[in-house]
């Protein structure tokens, strides 16, 4: 079942134009379908805003520098798992399809 959510409403929820939405809607849609189809509605539209906005957050480099006058440090932030760390995965983790498999 497809999200209820629109890409204005999307825009909005994570403060972003509505071609950025546009763009990051179908990504989380497929995201959350795939992780947790039988979800209650309510909840995957939040899961998706939450996975879009840290998405809309994040660089498009996955390396940042920072400077404070003679001082630099540069690291390289996790660029992983836009559920896991949007909290959308703990939202959608009691309608998760848990299998077993033979080893």
């Amino acid at each position: 079942m497809a999200l209820t959510l629109s890409a204005p409403e999307l825009a909005a929820a994570i403060h972003s134009d509505a071609s950025t939405a546009a763009r990051l809607l179908p990504v989380v849609e497929a995201m959350v379908e795939r992780h947790a189809p039988n979800a209650p509605q309510a909840i995957r539209n939040e899961a998706a805003i939450r996975a879009a906005g840290w998405l809309h957050g994040q660089p498009m480099a996955n390396i940042r520098e920072r400077s404070a006058g003679p001082l630099s440090a540069s690291y390289t932030p996790s660029m992983q798992s836009a559920l896991r760390h949007s909290g959308a995965m703990a939202l959608l983790s009691p309608w998760k399809i848990r299998r077993g498999g033979a080893i």
